[in-house]
C-alpha cells in the first residue's frame, strides 16, 4: 500500500469514525443546540459514501477535506471560543466567532457573536448599550435567547432578577439541556445565599457535564460551589490549576468569595477593594454588590444532607485533577515527552540527509529492527527501531498520539516511571518480535516506528485507570477506562485491515505498557496524589 491509498484508508476510518459518534452523540443529547453538528456530520458520510461507489480511491481525501474544512477546524475553533468566554475575554470571543459562524451558521452562531460583543460593550462601562442588544434578542424559547437573557441580569450583577427570570418562565425543568443558562442558575443561587439548593444542584449538573465531557464547564461549577461554600483548601488549587489561564483579577475576585464566606470578612474586603480599579466594569459590579451584601458564612446555614453531597463534590474535584483528561496534552512541564519527539524529529531529518526515510537499505543503516541482525548481535537496533519511521505520515501520526498521550502519563507516573514505561514498552515489544519471528523461522523483515512504546502508554493508561478505580472508587476512572476499551478495540480492528501495519508490534506494547506500569502503580503511589 502506498501513501496515497494509505492516506485515503487512514480518511475513510477517520472520517467514518468520527462523524458516526457525533451523529450518536447529538441523537442521545436532549437539547436542540448541537443539532447543526448532526446535519453536518449526515451530509460528509453522505458526501464520502457517495464518492466511495464512484471514485473510491479518492473517496477518503474527500471525506477527510470536508471533515477538516466543516468539523474539525470549526469544532476547534468553537472551543477557544468557549475558553475566551469562560476567561470573560468576550471581544477576542466575539471576533473569532465571527469568523466561525460562516463556517458553522447553525445551532444559532449567527447570533452568537453580537451577544459576545454586548457582553463586551457592558464590560467596557457601556452598560445601556449592551442591555440594548441582548434585549433584541432574549427569548426564553431558544438556547441564544437564554444566553443573552441570563447575561442581560449578569452585566450588572442583579442575580435576584435573573432568578425571578427562571421561574416566571418555568425554566428550572429546563436546566440540564442548557449548560450555559444551568451555570448562570447555579451562580444566583450561590450570590443569594441558597447554598443547599446550590450543592444539590451543582451536584446533579455536574453529572450531566461528566457526560457531555464539558471539563470547562464542570469545573466551573465546582468553583462555584467550593468558593460559596468557603472550602479554601480547594479553591487554591483549583483556581492555579485549572484556572491558571484565566485573568488574575477572575482568581483574586473567587478567592476573595471563597474567604468570605469561610468567615474571613475583613481579609475579603481588603482583597475586593484592591481589586476594584483593576477590574473591568462587569467585576465591579460584582465586586460592589459583594462588599455592599456579603456572602453568608458557609457554615451556618449548610445541613448535614449538603455537607456529605459537598464531599462528594469535592472528591470528583480530586478524581478530575487525577483522571480526567486522559487523552489531553494536561502537563507544560512534560520534559521527557518534548525530549522523546525532538529525539524523533531529529532522526526523522537524519534520514532524509542520509537517503529518504522511504528507503529501507537507509533505514537499515541507521538502525531499523531486523530480526536476524539483532540475533547475532546488533542489540541497538531495539533502541533504534523507535525512533526511525517509514516516511512523514508515519512520523506525524506517531508524534501526534505521542504528544496527547505523553504528557498525562509523565504527570502522573514521573518522569522516571514514565520513561521505564516508554521505552519498556518499545524495547520490549521489538524483542519479542525478534524471538517470535526467529522462532517461527520468519526472520527476513524489517520494522520500524515507535507505534509500540506509544501503545504502552495506552496501556499505562488503562493501568492508571484501574488504580483509580480499583483504590480510590472513582467514577471518573471507570467511565475513562471504558472510553479507552472502545479505543483500544478501534485500534485493533484497523491495524487487521490495514496492510503495512504491525499488529503484533503495537498489541505487545500495550500488553508490555499495561504490565509494567501496573507493577509501578503496585509498589509506588502516582505522583499527583
Amino acid at each position: 500500500m502506498d501513501i496515497n491509498q494509505f492516506l485515503n484508508h487512514l480518511c475513510l476510518w477517520l472520517v467514518g469514525l468520527s462523524c458516526s459518534l457525533t451523529l450518536i452523540r447529538t441523537l442521545r443529547m436532549p437539547s436542540s443546540y448541537n443539532r447543526g453538528w448532526m446535519v453536518i456530520s449526515a451530509f460528509v458520510l453522505a458526501v464520502m459514501t457517495v464518492a466511495l461507489f464512484a471514485i473510491p480511491q479518492q473517496a477518503g481525501l474527500i471525506g477527510g477535506a470536508l471533515w477538516l474544512v466543516l468539523i474539525v477546524i470549526p469544532s476547534f475553533g468553537i472551543r477557544q471560543v468557549s475558553a475566551l468566554a469562560y476567561q470573560e475575554r468576550y471581544q477576542s470571543a466575539s471576533q473569532l466567532a465571527q469568523v466561525l459562524s460562516w463556517l458553522h451558521p447553525m445551532d444559532g452562531w449567527r447570533d452568537y457573536p453580537a451577544i459576545l460583543g454586548a457582553i463586551a460593550l457592558g464590560q467596557q462601562g457601556h452598560l445601556d448599550q449592551a442591555i440594548a442588544i441582548l434585549n433584541r434578542y432574549q427569548s426564553p424559547t431558544t438556547v441564544i435567547g437564554r444566553l443573552a437573557a441570563a447575561y442581560r441580569y449578569r452585566l450588572n450583577a442583579r442575580w435576584e432578577d435573573l432568578l425571578a427570570w427562571i421561574h416566571e418562565h418555568g425554566l428550572t425543568a429546563r436546566l440540564n439541556q442548557d449548560p450555559s443558562l444551568m451555570v448562570s442558575y447555579l451562580r444566583s443561587l450561590g450570590e443569594m445565599g441558597d447554598l443547599n439548593h446550590l450543592v444539590e444542584h451543582a451536584h446533579t449538573f455536574n453529572r450531566i457535564l461528566e457526560r457531555t465531557g464539558n471539563s470547562q464547564l464542570s469545573n466551573l461549577v465546582r468553583l462555584f460551589v467550593l468558593s460559596y461554600c468557603g472550602d479554601l483548601e480547594r479553591v487554591h488549587p483549583l483556581l492555579s490549576q485549572s484556572f491558571a489561564d484565566f485573568s488574575p483579577q477572575f482568581r483574586e475576585f473567587w478567592l476573595a468569595t471563597a474567604e468570605m464566606a469561610a468567615d474571613q470578612r475583613s481579609r475579603a474586603e481588603q482583597r475586593l477593594v484592591a481589586l476594584k480599579p483593576r477590574s473591568d466594569s462587569m467585576t465591579q459590579w460584582a465586586i460592589a454588590r459583594r462588599l455592599k451584601s456579603p456572602l453568608v458564612v458557609a457554615r451556618t446555614v449548610l445541613t448535614e444532607a449538603s455537607h456529605q453531597t459537598l464531599s462528594q463534590i469535592e472528591q470528583d474535584a480530586q478524581h478530575q485533577a487525577r483522571y480526567g483528561r486522559p487523552f489531553t496534552f494536561i502537563s507544560k512541564t512534560a520534559y521527557a515527552t518534548y525530549l522523546i519527539i525532538a529525539l524523533n524529529l531529529m532522526m526523522y531529518g537524519m534520514t532524509e540527509v542520509r537517503g529518504s526515510s522511504l528507503d529501507v537499505d537507509t533505514l537499515t543503516q541507521l538502525g531499523a529492527l531486523n530480526p536476524i541482525a539483532v540475533w547475532q548481535g546488533e542489540w541497538w537496533r531495539l533502541l533504534m527501531a523507535n525512533f526511525l519511521h517509514l516516511g512523514w505520515l508515519h512520523l506525524t501520526m506517531n508524534m501526534l498520539g505521542l504528544y496527547f498521550l505523553g504528557g498525562f502519563v509523565e504527570s502522573t507516573l514521573g518522569i522516571g516511571r514514565y520513561l521505564i514505561t516508554y521505552f519498556g514498552s518499545g524495547i520490549g515489544a521489538m524483542f519479542l518480535i525478534v524471538l517470535l519471528a526467529i522462532a517461527s523461522n520468519a526472520p527476513d523483515q524489517t520494522l520500524v516506528g515507535a507505534s509500540a512504546a506509544i501503545m504502552g502508554l495506552v496501556g499505562a493508561i488503562g493501568a492508571i485507570m484501574i488504580y483509580g478505580w480499583r483504590y480510590e472508587k472513582s467514577r471518573i476512572a471507570a467511565k475513562n477506562l471504558l472510553v479507552l476499551m472502545f479505543v483500544i478495540g478501534i485500534q485493533i480492528v484497523f491495524d487487521l485491515t490495514t496492510p503495512g501495519v504491525s499488529f503484533l508490534g503495537h498489541t505487545l506494547g500495550l500488553i508490555l505498557g499495561f504490565v509494567i506500569s501496573s507493577l509501578l502503580l503496585r509498589y509506588w503511589k502516582l505522583v499527583n496524589i
